[in-house]
């Protein structure tokens, strides 16, 4: 991915106070954060084990965050066709875990990224339903459509949907599920483009009637009109806070054009979380994860999403490219690729160029300033301004809470961060038996 981390300015708690009639900021917790870093750390946990994934939603779901996120891993983890050794492969299922956490947990909403390539409505709504009644209306649905070559082998697909008809396919599975789910006796059946269901089923308990909640990313133009069409919520990726505004515009405009208000569908930034006793500290935390995370094979791999060719001889310690890449290839990359900010491939190119140029840069220095996700990293009250900076600046209604080690970053977030944005009265102090739904609408 495309991203650059920002670091955040040291503010103190000068920051006014929330207006009353705002909804309060939402919080999610992903497990596992940045996993690259997390499964080498010394303080981490095991990444693999129940335990480790309880404790974080248990972390979480005492906290009164409003959702659990987990993301969803169908093969081996590849990158431009070779196996990327430093990440996770051979995820569990994320419904299984999370029909796990139902009973772990009181209140966390619980998002499982599920794919609407590869499953059938049916069995997708058979998993659904059964996390919502476990959970008591706890269910949520982060519909992804990616369909990776080694993930479509693995369901014994031989191709890909072309990239335009999988938004057309998942549209079709959330109607499906959702007429599921309502399991009307006067509705026996459901046509769509790619499902046709004839006869309805029984739930052993039903869930709630009007569907799982529904989540989905916006990086391409296709991806936020799907979710303004659909969702509840949207995951965003931005830079920085103008980003940030920008989509968020996007997706109000799109909302418009669907005869929907701002005001349901809830907007939600991912954001890398590093803490310090001060920013300096953070700062050289921070630093200390990336020089981590960042081995020699990355930079090649990440430089290669701009040229999009084998640079497997680039030396990591060295200067980009003399020659460009195919601008044509790179414009079709940028047109479906998530989170980038600039989508003409030569306008792309020369960004990238004129970076490393301006400043000196070796190649291991630009990937470190442009390509990691984006971070909020300083102490807990600069850490608090920020998000609220961009919560009271209708940018976002809330974040998911990376961590680079897992559960201890979390726990200190919570620990140091959370009683701040209470004590400013953004966040809730209070969390009551509710569904996923109404965390959502009430908070």
């Amino acid at each position: 991915m495309t991203h650059t981390h920002t670091h955040t300015h040291t503010h103190t708690h000068s920051v006014q106070q929330a207006p009353a009639t705002r909804n309060g900021l939402i919080l999610g917790a992903y497990f596992t954060g940045r996993e690259r870093v997390a499964w080498q750390h010394p303080e981490t946990g095991d990444l693999l084990d129940i335990a480790t994934i309880v404790e974080n939603a248990r972390i979480a779901d005492r906290a009164g965050f409003q959702l659990h996120f987990l993301a969803e891993g169908l093969s081996l983890r590849e990158e431009r066709g070779r196996v990327a050794w430093h990440s996770i492969n051979g995820r569990h299922d994320v419904a299984t875990l999370h029909a796990i956490l139902a009973g772990a947990t009181e209140q966390i909403g619980l998002m499982s990224t599920i794919s609407s390539s590869f499953y059938e409505p049916f069995d997708l709504a058979r998993k659904l339903a059964t996390i919502d009644v476990l959970s008591g209306g706890r269910a949520g649905w982060n519909v992804v459509t990616a369909q990776s070559a080694t993930s479509s082998a693995n369901f014994g697909h031989r191709a890909s949907l072309p990239y335009e008809e999988r938004y057309k396919r998942a549209s079709d599975a959330i109607g499906a599920v959702q007429h599921l789910w309502r399991g009307s006796s006067a509705q026996r059946g459901y046509r769509g483009a790619f499902t046709e269901l004839s006869v309805e089923t029984a739930w052993p308990a039903r869930p709630q009637a009007t569907g799982p909640v529904l989540f989905t990313a916006s990086g391409s133009d296709a991806g936020a009109d799907f979710a303004a069409a659909h969702a509840d919520g949207v995951f965003i990726l931005p830079q920085d806070l103008d980003h940030a505004l920008r989509l968020t515009a996007r997706l109000s405009d799109g909302l418009a054009s669907h005869g929907r208000h701002r005001n349901e569908l809830r907007v939600i930034s991912g954001r890398d979380i590093v803490l310090g006793d001060t920013d300096a500290e953070a700062r050289e935390r921070f630093s200390q994860y990336i020089d981590l995370e960042l081995t020699d094979e990355d930079v090649r791999l990440e430089l290669e999403q701009v040229w999009q060719q084998d640079l497997s001889n680039l030396d990591p310690d060295g200067s980009l490219p003399a020659e460009d890449p195919d601008l044509e290839r790179l414009q079709r990359h940028l047109s479906t690729a998530p989170g980038v900010e600039i989508r003409d491939a030569r306008a792309h190119l020369a960004h990238w160029r004129g970076i490393a140029e301006r400043e000196g840069l070796t190649n291991r220095e630009l990937v470190k300033r442009r390509i990691l996700r984006p971070a909020f990293v300083g102490s807990p009250a600069t850490v608090a301004d920020e998000m609220q900076r961009w919560w009271s600046a209708g940018a976002v209604d809330g974040f998911i809470v990376q961590p680079h080690v897992v559960p201890g970053g979390l726990r200190e977030f919570v620990e140091r961060v959370v009683p701040i944005l209470q004590e400013r009265g953004i966040f809730r102090t209070e969390s009551p038996r509710q569904s996923f739904r109404e965390a959502l609408r009430y908070v």
